[in-house]
């Protein structure tokens, strides 16, 4: 649902497009106190590409403490778009830094994305990756911390509905049977007793001993089941081939119902049309031009003020304001989420969402003049985090 932020930050969010009104004062007669605590010093504009700004940003938290944010603003159009980028256009490769995701793109700038195991060199993002309408990774099931952009070229910042499953038609003695997928090339869900579909874009993942790979194949737009494995790992299908992957009651149903020779159908659909891109975060903090409470979020964060990375997009879906704010350092502690929300509403974001933060916050772009990318923040390790995914902005 909608909620405004707590009354005693004074603060009426705009149900307005996103605009770089970023030295404004606060709308809705907020006090004079509360409208000094929160006024930024701005940078001048930089102009990176035509469609594409950046600025810096200085501001104070709801405690007083200083802040400093870098912000990239992206026109989308026919000659700048989105791209959700991760190591080798695959899930479970090594991790790469931001800089070397966004220079493998041809990128002009871009941010660090979804959450991932620290402690594992190849974990995938927690979310879903789409790229050139090709689906690395299913988003989450209903989970609304996705930024995609549509068929139209609108971004979006929700859920991305999708209805996947496998049949097979009835043969002599048995029965005809349909049992619904729950997602792509995440081993995770395989584990958590579930159907997943396993595409050439997976390079590797971890199940338990004793799951089951129904291994098949597509010739002149048929599928069929080529084998049967119980096995502890996920390897990745040949091009023209792919997998169904199970544990524990979904093991049964593949070894039950599935042999090899059978012809299945797999179907995928999106019933509100799938995203020609598509990235995955944490939780959905601006709705409709205000604050608003993720039910189907991860958890807020629980510790104190953090380095954050965030996307808004305009109520038009026509730009997107990439945000890095640094955070552990001596210039700038960093914000909550609280503090976080009550910053993208002074942004004027009419819907937005907060990637991964701590160490992975990070924003990198192309200055004017420069042949490489620069990092603009301050990354609160003190150097680039490889990362799982990033989301860049890509010119032509």
């Amino acid at each position: 649902m909608l909620v405004p932020l707590p009354a005693r930050r004074r603060l009426v969010p705009l149900a307005c497009v996103l605009a770089l009104g970023v030295g404004a004062a606060l709308a809705g007669g907020g006090s004079a106190a509360a409208q000094a605590r929160t006024a930024a010093t701005r940078s001048s504009i930089t102009t990176l590409a035509p469609g594409v700004t950046s600025w810096r940003e200085s501001f104070r938290n709801s405690r007083g403490r200083t802040v400093q944010a870098v912000l990239l603003q992206a026109k989308l159009g026919r000659h700048v778009t989105l791209q959700a980028r991760t190591p080798g256009q695959l899930i479970g490769l090594q991790r790469q830094t931001l800089s070397t995701l966004a220079k493998r793109a041809g990128a002009l700038g871009g941010v660090n994305g979804d959450f991932f195991d620290l402690w594992s060199d190849t974990s995938p993002p927690r979310g879903g990756v789409i790229n050139n309408g090709r689906v690395l990774k299913s988003p989450r099931p209903n989970r609304l911390a996705n930024l995609y952009v549509r068929a139209d070229g609108h971004a979006v910042v929700g859920a991305v509905p999708y209805a996947y499953s496998v049949s097979r038609a009835a043969t002599t003695g048995r029965r005809a049977v349909t049992h619904s997928i729950y997602s792509i090339n995440s081993a995770d869900d395989a584990v958590n007793d579930h159907v997943v579909f396993i595409s050439p874009a997976l390079a590797s993942g971890d199940l338990y001993r004793g799951c089951e790979v129904a291994s098949g194949h597509t010739v002149n737009g048929g599928q069929s089941i080529t084998a049967l494995t119980r096995t502890h790992s996920l390897t990745r299908p040949a091009t023209g081939t792919w997998a169904l992957a199970g544990c524990g009651s979904s093991a049964d149903w593949l070894r039950a119902n599935l042999r090899a020779g059978d012809r299945v159908t797999v179907t995928m659909t999106y019933p509100k049309g799938k995203p020609v891109m598509a990235i995955g975060g944490r939780r959905e903090l601006v709705r409709n031009g205000l604050a608003y409470d993720d039910p189907t979020g991860a958890e807020l964060s629980s510790w104190g003020p953090n380095p954050e990375t965030f996307a808004c997009v305009s109520k038009d879906g026509l730009t997107v304001l990439l945000g890095a704010i640094d955070g552990r350092i001596r210039t700038s502690v960093g914000v909550t989420y609280d503090q976080l929300t009550e910053y993208m509403l002074r942004l004027k974001c009419w819907s937005g969402v907060v990637f991964d933060g701590g160490g992975s916050t990070e924003m990198v772009a192309k200055l004017p003049g420069a042949s490489t990318l620069s990092v603009l923040n301050h990354p609160a390790a003190g150097a680039e985090r490889p990362i799982p995914d990033a989301l860049v902005v890509v010119t032509k």
